[in-house]
């Protein structure tokens, strides 16, 4: 086993090196001490309780892991890990190809850029606020994401996670388990949102042509649609279609029936019952389209 670094109160540490097969393997910084611009190989396992800046892990890990510690513009790459717990921060992680950013426990990641291939997973309590998601978010049990912009990557929401103001991008996807929310907002930008969860209030707008919003659990969506257009497509999952299935708009509610079943949605915007097609959505639903 290697050597440690210990990083105390009131010290600073530049460069270096952890891990395979380097003099250290470890480091840990204490409370009121900072380390900068420190590369982690695997094998090498940095505790942070302080303040690290510019680090790379490059296979290794590095434990965010009390109230007041942060960690600054961290490099994540060669299937390394971030872990923020414990009411601690990160800033301006970077997550690479194969790497993960794990927030759980109180922790707060910011302004976080989950690169294709990297992941993030935000469950107990742990936050994501302000993701740029090129790659994989996952929202898990307890954990939030705020303001996240999926871009071409995916965001998922399990059961009891939840996801506040997301925008889906460039053929980004979002898929909303059984249980899991979307709260205050969704914007759809060429994306597509798939909710089994609820959207139980807020706003689902389609900014542009070609969002594709797949709805699974109608009597818990009661979101206002905005930007409803040419190009884009509400999906009614469950609701089979026929040659009895009709739609009407009224009053700022489409109401889609077939005498037996029907389901209502509130959009925004000076529709009338013309601007609505139905057809099949090629399985078992009714895919609504502007005509």
């Amino acid at each position: 086993m290697g050597k440690i670094i210990v990083v105390r109160d009131g010290q600073t540490f530049e460069g270096g090196t952890l891990g395979a097969g380097s003099e250290f393997d470890r480091m840990e910084v204490q409370a009121g001490g900072t380390a900068v611009g420190t590369t982690v190989l695997h094998g090498g396992d940095v505790t942070n309780r302080g303040t690290t800046i510019n680090f790379q892990l490059d296979g290794g890990t590095e434990d965010v892991a009390e109230g007041g510690s942060t960690a600054k513009g961290t490099v994540v790459l060669g299937h390394g890990k971030l872990e923020v717990f414990a009411f601690a921060t990160s800033t301006g992680t970077s997550v690479g190809d194969g790497s993960k950013e794990v927030v759980f426990d109180a922790g707060v990641s910011n302004d976080a850029t989950v690169r294709i291939g990297g992941t993030q997973e935000e469950f107990d309590r742990g936050q994501s606020n302000n993701a740029t998601v090129f790659g994989r978010e996952v929202v898990d049990g307890g954990g939030v994401s705020f303001l996240t912009n999926v871009v071409g990557g995916d965001e998922v929401v399990e059961n009891n996670g939840v996801a506040i103001s997301t925008t889906v991008t460039s053929n980004g996807k979002m898929f909303v388990h059984t249980g899991g929310r979307v709260e205050i907002g969704l914007t759809l930008v060429k994306g597509t949102a798939e909710i089994h969860g609820s959207m139980t209030s807020g706003t689902m707008t389609f900014a542009g042509p070609g969002g594709n919003l797949k709805l699974y659990n109608l009597p818990d969506f009661a979101a206002v649609i905005a930007g409803f257009g040419r190009g884009d497509l509400i999906d009614l999952g469950d609701f089979g279609f026929s040659s009895r299935t009709t739609a009407s708009f009224s009053s700022g509610t489409l109401t889609v029936t077939d005498g037996n079943q029907h389901a209502s949605l509130s959009l925004s915007g000076p529709y009338s019952t013309s601007n609505f097609a139905l057809a099949s959505d090629g399985a078992h639903g009714t895919l609504i389209t502007f005509a």
